[in-house]
């Protein structure tokens, strides 16, 4: 029993698709979707295992939009990566499961720093030197630690998804997501129902 409508879409700011091909399954979600990227100033996730040149129109990808083209029958790993970046207080069981698929990672990012240089600087009329302080950007590399999830793996992403999902979500505070007809006709169709029943109800999503 779904909690949302797509005028909810359209009212949103932050919309993830998962399971339809938008362009052609249906065009109203499509419109719902380009209206909270484009009017709202919204950001959205498309999840699909065929990838779309026509909804990649939408938007500024990864700015605005992200396209994800998982692997085949992924979807069941899509709502559990959901539930994990978005869960709050989940079931038990669920929270188990989820934490037995993560791992600590390292990685090197790059920062730019400001960093004070001193020049000294002749004056060729009198000859006189002085000292003149600059502050000049300089780019440093560093080693950090971040949090894994082998769903990652499941849908064929790597780490840049959590990273391009956190900037999409900048300033966004109206969830909605779209579940389509490839988790109806899915071959394990009845867990994903509850997974959406769980995003519902553990999230700040409400589903159509």
């Amino acid at each position: 029993l779904y909690s949302s409508s797509l005028k909810d879409v359209h009212d949103s700011n932050f919309v993830i698709s998962v399971g339809s091909f938008l362009k052609s399954d249906l065009p109203n979600a499509r419109y719902a979707l380009n209206n909270s990227v484009i009017t709202n100033k919204g950001s959205a996730l498309y999840f699909h295992p065929v990838s779309d040149p026509i909804m990649e129109k939408i938007g500024k990808k990864g700015k605005s939009t992200e396209f994800v083209y998982h692997k085949p029958l992924a979807e069941e790993s899509v709502l559990y990566l959901i539930l994990n970046k978005f869960g709050k207080e989940l079931p038990e069981n669920i929270q188990v499961y989820l934490d037995s698929l993560k791992e600590t990672r390292t990685k090197i990012v790059t920062e730019t720093i400001k960093e004070t240089v001193v020049e000294i600087v002749k004056n060729e009329e009198t000859g006189e030197e002085k000292e003149v302080k600059k502050v000049v950007p300089k780019k440093v590399k560093k080693e950090v630690e971040f949090e894994y999830t082998k769903l990652l793996e499941n849908i064929g992403q790597d780490e840049k998804l959590l990273d391009t999902i956190d900037t999409l979500l900048a300033k966004k505070d109206t969830y909605s997501l779209m579940v389509g007809e490839d988790l109806i006709t899915h071959p394990n169709s009845e867990n994903l129902a509850k997974l959406c029943g769980l995003v519902d109800k553990y999230t700040d999503f409400s589903i159509v």
